[in-house]
């Protein structure tokens, strides 16, 4: 079987799953805007049946895509995701995953409304940093070796073993601290 209409097909579904969330980002704006109106028509003419104000911090929350309190950075849900869905059989046949099933496994674990743009420019910006590999439109952890001269032994589960920095040799300040 020819995996380009696989991956071409994939790539298909991807982009749709995109417009669907712009179009529910729109919606839920709006739902937010008429719930606005709908609370100033009632101050102004004292009717009642209004939303309660902590749903509609609540909905607001959600129209606007804010990350809630208490989860973990980008980054390191990134990172969590790529350790668990690396395990998966699926990984061995791709070489990879997508930034979409980076999306899915954060909005299952930590983030139901994550914004799969976002989680994209991050994975770019991650593999642009060196921090996580980029082969096509698939992404894979680095491989890190357990001890090195300069950081010292990887810990467990930690950013740090997850995220190399690259290497700063030769990268001194020049005139006006730039580098």
């Amino acid at each position: 079987m020819d995996m380009t209409l696989i991956q071409n097909r994939r790539r298909e579904v991807t982009d749709e799953l995109s417009r669907i969330d712009q179009q529910k980002a729109k919606l839920e704006k709006e739902l937010a805007d008429l719930e606005t109106a709908e609370r100033v028509i009632a101050s102004l003419t004292g009717a009642t049946g209004v939303a309660s104000g902590e749903a509609d911090a609540a909905r607001s929350q959600k129209a606007s895509g804010a990350k809630p309190k208490g989860i973990p950075t980008m980054p390191e849900m990134i990172g969590e995701a790529l350790l668990e869905l690396e395990k998966q059989p699926s990984f061995e046949v791709m070489g990879g995953v997508e930034p979409k099933d980076v999306k899915e496994w954060i909005a299952t674990n930590y983030w139901p409304d994550v914004n799969g743009d976002s989680i994209a420019s991050v994975m770019w910006r991650l593999a642009k940093e060196q921090r996580i590999f980029k082969t096509g439109s698939l992404y894979h952890l680095v491989q890190v070796e357990e001890e090195t001269p300069e950081t010292g032994p990887a810990k467990d589960g930690s950013e740090a073993s997850l995220f190399p920095q690259p290497d700063a040799k030769g990268r001194e300040a020049g005139p006006g601290g730039g580098t």
